[in-house]
């Protein structure tokens, strides 16, 4: 879509810029239970936003690749950090 009606020249030149979430519409309905009973059903919708960019990603866009290593001494170091709370 971004190149057909926004003018951008190449589709694999673009990079996320920011991707967020907002509460969207919500619209009450009726659900029938047994005995001409009804219960209210809420419907939730969402609105997902993306802003796109154009030209080449920052530096720091892709976060670094980390060995099987560094990824064993961080959770290490995590679990030893841990406290029980309120104890002796």
């Amino acid at each position: 879509m971004a190149v057909a009606e926004h003018n951008v020249e190449f589709k694999s030149n673009l990079w996320v810029c920011d991707s967020f979430v907002n509460k969207g519409l919500v619209v009450k309905g009726l659900r029938r239970h047994a005995r001409q009973r009804y219960g209210l059903v809420h419907y939730r919708y969402t609105n997902y936003f993306v802003r796109l960019r154009e030209g080449r990603p920052p530096k720091d866009y892709y976060p670094p690749k980390k060995t099987g290593h560094d990824l064993m001494a961080d959770y290490i170091k995590k679990q030893r950090s841990r406290r029980i709370l309120y104890g002796l």
